[in-house]
């Protein structure tokens, strides 16, 4: 049966943790009711809409999994091992399981700031002139703040709490420096996972030191980890007029025709385009720039994972 980690003592005030993950939570649902308000009446919305909501989605995750650690609310499969010894021993797995749950954050941090990192060499807007990676940022940030968190929880003592608070996380972090891009075996440290997941390790660290160990085992780059649960396409491409000159600020949009749902965003300087986190699905492509007629291209199918160029 699933069960909390057990909590810490209550503040009495709203942290910012809660509030972040409030403000997310309450953009999130605003957004798409605005969006269904202004389109009937002014033709659009809210620029790339969806991708708003589902970035303010990430940043909802993080801030909220900081406030269930605070609150003690991070979910474990128990303590199984611990019920099985005495309080002594029940302390050092307890210690065990979030140390093994710091470490792994390290690595999570590690490897969401290499993601976050190759988004600021080739960075792409979200929306109103905000780049992506800002909003991506939450990711590394909020693991290692968990990781520092849970670290500190594997000892009372106040100067040991802060060393554990550093060192364990920052220990993930050398380890994945040290093993980025190798194949490694892994089957010592899946039998070590296992037993920190008996131990109370809370599931998100188990499910990400899983995924991070797959990678692992096929010797990818870690920064690749962000992206490994991601189903959805991408379309990009350059905007260019009849004798090849690149076209900057002509307005591309993409248009789901099954759904009807659309995303307008605006070529760069060098006629650039990106659509990211799109729904694989049948879409039309209209590109409109003064001086130049309409192009529309209709039957631009997408698939699952499918990165494509439409120039």
């Amino acid at each position: 049966m699933a069960q909390p980690l057990a909590p810490v003592a209550p503040s009495g005030r709203w942290a910012p943790d809660d509030a972040l993950a409030s403000l997310a939570l309450i953009a999130m649902v605003l957004i798409p009711a605005i969006e269904i308000a202004l389109r009937p009446l002014f033709g659009r919305g809210i620029d790339n809409a969806p991708l708003l909501v589902q970035h303010l989605g990430l940043v909802m995750t993080m801030a909220g999994a900081l406030a269930a650690e605070r609150h003690g609310h991070l979910t474990t499969l128990g303590s199984g091992l611990g019920n099985l010894a005495g309080p002594r021993a029940r302390r050092g797995l307890d210690a065990f399981a979030q140390g093994i749950a710091a470490l792994l954050c390290g690595v999570l941090a590690l490897a969401s700031a290499r993601f976050v990192a190759s988004e600021i060499a080739a960075p792409h807007e979200l929306a109103y002139g905000v780049p992506t990676w800002w909003v991506q940022a939450s990711m590394p940030l909020g693991f290692a703040l968990l990781g520092a968190r849970l670290g500190a929880r594997c000892a009372p003592q106040r100067l040991v709490r802060l060393l554990c608070g550093v060192l364990l996380p920052g220990a993930g972090v050398a380890l994945g420096l040290a093993f980025d891009g190798h194949a490694l075996p892994i089957g010592v440290a899946v039998v070590a996972l296992l037993a920190a997941l008996a131990a109370g390790t809370p599931i998100f660290a188990f499910l990400g030191g899983l995924a991070l160990l797959l990678f692992w085992s096929e010797g990818l780059p870690l920064a690749s980890v962000a992206l490994s649960q991601d189903f959805r396409s991408t379309l990009q491409g350059t905007v260019t007029d009849p004798q090849g000159a690149s076209v900057a600020k002509a307005q591309v949009t993409l248009r789901n025709t099954v759904t009807g749902v659309e995303r307008v965003i605006e070529s760069g300087a060098e006629g650039d385009y990106l659509f990211q986190f799109v729904a694989p699905g049948q879409y039309q492509v209209t590109v409109k720039a003064p001086g130049f007629r309409t192009l529309a291209r209709s039957g631009v199918e997408l698939a699952v994972t499918q990165i494509l160029r439409l120039d």
